[in-house]
């Protein structure tokens, strides 16, 4: 999956750019120069209800 390890946005489409850049805005991706890395999500809330775990 693009974005688990640092890759240059020079090598994206003009679609993953503008994801990029989306994703930035929300804080899911990290922008160092030309260097692209997706950041780690903040679960708010647990995905089933805890007395079925």
């Amino acid at each position: 999956m693009a974005g688990r390890t640092p890759l240059p946005a020079e090598q994206l489409t003009a679609t993953q750019r503008e994801a990029v850049r989306l994703l930035t805005a929300e804080n899911l991706m990290y922008r160092v120069g030309d260097l692209l890395l997706t950041l780690p999500t903040h679960m708010r809330r647990w995905p089933v209800p805890f007395s079925a775990v």
